[in-house]
Order: C-alpha cells, then structure tokens, then sequence
C-alpha cells in the first residue's frame, strides 16, 4: 500500500513561478493579485493598506455612587412593577 508523500509539493509542468519568490503557484491557483503566491500576496497587501487609527468614543463615566444609585432604582421601580403585576395573586389584601 502506497503512503502520501510527505515534505514540500512537487511542482507540476504547469505551475508558474512567484513574481516575487519565485515559489511555483498551484496552475489553478486564482489570488486577488495576478502571478503573486497567497503568501506574497498577503505581504503585499499588507504593505499596501494603511492601518487606520482606531478612536475610541470615550463617554464620560458616573461616579460609582451615582453609577449605585441608578442600579438601585432600576431594581427598585422593576420589583415595583412585579409587586403591581402580581397584587390581584398575592394573599395580602
């Protein structure tokens, strides 16, 4: 029984060098840049495209006792609203 080759791809007659590394490109290999391999072509696009700097939209943040309050008054008003939900089912008139 014959095993897989192992080790780096042998060439076929209709590959065709890397512009760049010379490396042979697969024959039916189609990269979004003409007659570069995958892996120059992702040096090259890297090279190409600028970095943008990225901004954060900075909010002014709540003092953590206000930031405290607000969480306990939306506890508060949503235990409010549970209690009126359920008055017509509670034992206490």
């Amino acid at each position: 029984m014959a095993t897989a080759p192992t080790g780096p791809r042998r060439p076929i007659a209709v590959d065709r060098p890397c512009r760049a590394c010379g490396e042979p490109i697969y024959f039916n290999y189609k990269g979004p840049i003409e007659g570069l391999c995958g892996r120059c072509t992702d040096r090259e696009r890297a090279r190409r495209l600028p970095v943008p700097a990225r901004r954060h939209l900075r909010l002014p943040r709540l003092p953590r006792a206000a930031a405290r309050a607000l969480v306990f008054l939306a506890v508060f008003l949503a235990g409010v609203a549970v209690g009126v939900l359920l008055r017509p089912y509670l034992p206490i008139p």
